[in-house]
């Protein structure tokens, strides 16, 4: 299946950066002449040799998981989301405890950290892919230590009954990569 791909790109135009990504406009050129101007490419300034540029974390606690509440701006709407976010020249394992700890002031001893794979969050738009964890057996050792997180409201622990309820509800989880590990999770767990 390593194919090349259907169309190549032609030209690249740089429009917009900031401390965390680089934004392009690409030419994409396919083989029967179809052209797209604009296409839209977000990367993330960091990432490791593998490509990974971020971390989420299911934070499990007897039998109840930690969600953060939070405000995103884009789509003006509050949702449950995990704990996650960019690496900082680390090691996979030391940014899953480090953005755990500074998100939701919970730890987790590392033998307790279990990663579950990769993803691509939005493979169409963004060139990065994230590592995801669970955190079993997390303790509360203080607050969070990442208080300027725009939009971040209180977390809560739950059940997996209130978990899968907010899947349906409009004012649950929107973001789609929460809601993939808490399903990848809970099939792992009952096989």
């Amino acid at each position: 299946m390593n194919k090349p791909p259907p169309f190549q790109c032609t030209a690249r135009r740089s429009v917009f950066e900031n401390s965390r990504f680089n934004i392009h406009a690409d030419t994409l050129v396919q083989e029967d002449g179809y052209r797209v101007n604009d296409y839209l490419v977000v990367e993330p300034q960091q990432s490791n040799a593998e490509g990974l540029t971020g971390v989420m974390i299911l934070p499990e606690a007897e039998g109840k998981f930690f969600l953060l509440r939070i405000y995103r701006h884009p789509i003006k709407k509050w949702g449950w989301e995990l704990p996650g976010g960019f690496m900082e020249n680390e090691a996979l394992h030391l940014a899953a405890h480090r953005e755990l700890r500074e998100e939701t002031g919970l730890e987790c001893h590392p033998k307790d950290l279990i990663n579950l794979g990769e993803t691509a969050p939005c493979p169409g738009v963004v060139n990065g892919r994230i590592a995801m964890f669970v955190a079993k057996n997390c303790t509360h050792v203080g607050p969070p230590t990442d208080t300027q997180e725009p939009g971040l409201g209180q977390g809560k622990w739950m059940d997996q009954k209130e978990l899968v309820g907010l899947m349906a509800r409009p004012d649950g989880i929107q973001d789609a990569v929460t809601m993939m590990m808490i399903l990848l999770y809970l099939q792992k767990e009952a096989a």
